[in-house]
């Protein structure tokens, strides 16, 4: 089982779009590259990009404040600039 199965089988409450995550299936190591490691996350961005679930997984990843790895095409830091973004005014 590779890295993304393993910690999306660790979501207490399964989401139902998981088991169509394109990283799940094709193995999603790159979407837990440290944050300079920029080939991998741009591979992880490819594979987003095709992926028929990425809008649920970005709605997930900002309701359950992901702090690491790529979600929904997005980086770490592209999630803590929507979150803040939301909060203002």
């Amino acid at each position: 089982m590779n890295q993304i199965a393993s910690l999306m089988d660790m979501v207490i409450i399964r989401e139902t779009w998981i088991d169509d995550a394109l990283c799940a299936q094709v193995g999603g190591n790159d979407h837990f590259a440290g944050r300079h490691k920029v080939d991998e996350v741009n591979r992880a961005r490819d594979v987003c990009a095709r992926c028929n679930v990425a809008e649920q997984c970005l709605a997930y990843a900002l309701r359950a404040n992901e702090t690491v790895g790529v979600w929904g095409g997005k980086s770490a830091k592209e999630l803590r600039d929507i979150r803040r973004a939301r909060r203002q005014p």
